[in-house]
């Protein structure tokens, strides 16, 4: 079976837990043993002193007496068997002669002025030894001290029993904490295994501040970057997918109109003037896949290209714009005009140039006859901008979502017809990027369209 980390916390901590609780009860228990015994030790001392001191003045008594034939035997006696009645045993000895012992069993040699413990039939005894009647006697007080190592074991299981209960409860709180305090981890968990399935839309929610609401902010955070960066793939790839559609579409209509032609002046029987509509359509078509694939060069161009931005006149690039256009204005019946403040714009002169034309271009293409194209520069606000603006056909918010997507045409049938590819603001877009520029789109259906050209202004 896995040990998860939160249970192998729990099983250090509890284990270290109670070793401390454990050592820590037994060196009071053995402390309160100490101290008890040093009491007792103590309090039988003294009333052995108290013993000798009674026997020594009877003793004196009896020496006083000694005329009168009294013996210390009889004195011996006497305290030995009214102190055994007491619980207090007494042992004379006379030299190495043994006079007297009120002892179930034989005393080993003990030294003079001792303390010494002693298992003597069963029973432990503290005896203290002192010397009585200047040397005479030695005189071994005994007594019994079972009691208190009986003590000792009833405060051993009282404490056992506090030690395995207070356990107990260690356990189960410290289960329950370590359990809610790893609930974090087992939905970061969950959640990274909804994350490893594909569902970046996983939230985990934010509580307190330490270092769980830390992860899961941090984790929050990676799974936001996470769903936008995969949103942004799945944007990029669909806008792959139509461009790759929408550049065979284009290939493939002119391709088939030229293969049909083809084949029509080869194998039909008709007479020449029809032959030769054939063959102009089949030139028509080429020219046209000739500038497609001109306009695909031109932007995979741009992308590889280092700019080398020069100082030139904003007044210079528009009007030089109207001028190319203005025969193409003058075709479709629309009034080109241009206006605005001169100013000096640091960027590739060639590429604007290209940028303004591909814009004014599109706007002539949207007007009707009748219909009126205006080309500004104007400064202000620490900003340099251009406008084309129209009073054309206009778009949609939708339409206007995709027009710089390669290939997108808000009116194919239109678009073919003026013999556009749909790359025009695609490469747009792709010079605007280029230079730093922003590049923006304003339009309403049957109102027009103003298209801006944005550059932050540069000393």
């Amino acid at each position: 079976m896995k040990t998860r980390f939160w249970q192998k916390i729990y099983i250090f901590t509890l284990l270290l837990f109670l070793i401390c609780l454990n050592v820590g009860i037994l060196s009071l228990a053995y402390y309160t043993y100490d101290r008890n015994a040093k009491a007792l030790e103590e309090a039988l001392t003294a009333e052995q002193y108290y013993i000798a001191e009674s026997f020594e003045r009877d003793y004196a008594d009896l020496y006083a007496q000694g005329a009168q034939g009294s013996s210390p035997s009889l004195l011996i006696q006497s305290y030995g068997s009214y102190y055994k009645k007491r619980g207090i045993f007494l042992c004379f000895t006379e030299g190495e002669k043994t006079t007297y012992s009120f002892f179930d069993e034989e005393l080993p040699n003990i030294e003079n002025n001792s303390i010494v413990r002693k298992n003597l039939g069963g029973n432990k005894y503290l005896i203290i030894s002192t010397a009585l009647c200047d040397g005479k006697y030695q005189m071994c007080y005994g007594k019994d001290i079972g009691a208190l190592d009986e003590e000792f074991k009833n405060m051993a299981l009282i404490f056992g029993a506090v030690s395995a209960g207070i356990s107990l409860i260690l356990a189960m709180v410290l289960f329950l904490m370590m359990k809610t305090m790893s609930r974090p981890l087992e939905k970061l968990k969950e959640s990274t295994k909804k994350i490893a399935q594909g569902d970046y839309s996983v939230h985990i929610e934010e509580k307190g501040r330490d270092e769980f609401a830390d992860l899961a902010r941090s984790f929050n955070y990676m799974t936001g970057q996470v769903n936008d960066r995969t949103h942004a793939l799945h944007v990029q790839a669909e806008k792959n997918r139509r461009l790759v559609d929408n550049m065979a579409h284009e290939i493939r209509t002119p391709l088939t109109s030229i293969k049909g032609y083809a084949e029509f002046v080869a194998h039909a029987a008709a007479d020449e003037e029809t032959k030769l509509e054939a063959a102009q359509r089949i030139v028509l078509e080429s020219e046209r896949l000739s500038k497609l694939s001109e306009k695909i060069l031109e932007m995979a161009v741009i992308r590889q290209e280092t700019l080398e931005k020069k100082e030139c006149s904003s007044m210079k690039l528009v009007r030089q714009t109207s001028e190319l256009l203005l025969s193409v204005a003058e075709k479709r019946g629309v009034t080109l005009c241009f206006k605005g403040e001169d100013f000096v714009l640091l960027a590739d002169e060639n590429l604007m140039g290209m940028l303004l034309y591909n814009l004014t271009e599109n706007a002539l293409k949207a007007c009707e006859s009748g219909g009126s194209v205006e080309l500004s520069c104007l400064e202000e606000e620490g900003k340099q901008s251009f406008y084309v603006s129209d009073n054309g056909r206009g778009m949609t918010q939708e339409q206007l979502s995709h027009i710089t997507e390669p290939f997108y045409r808000t009116d194919k049938a239109r678009s073919r017809k003026d013999g556009g590819a749909g790359l025009g603001l695609a490469l747009c877009a792709e010079i605007a990027q280029l230079h730093g520029a922003t590049l923006h789109f304003r339009s309403e259906l049957r109102q027009g369209t103003t298209a801006s050209i944005i550059f932050e202004k540069q000393e």
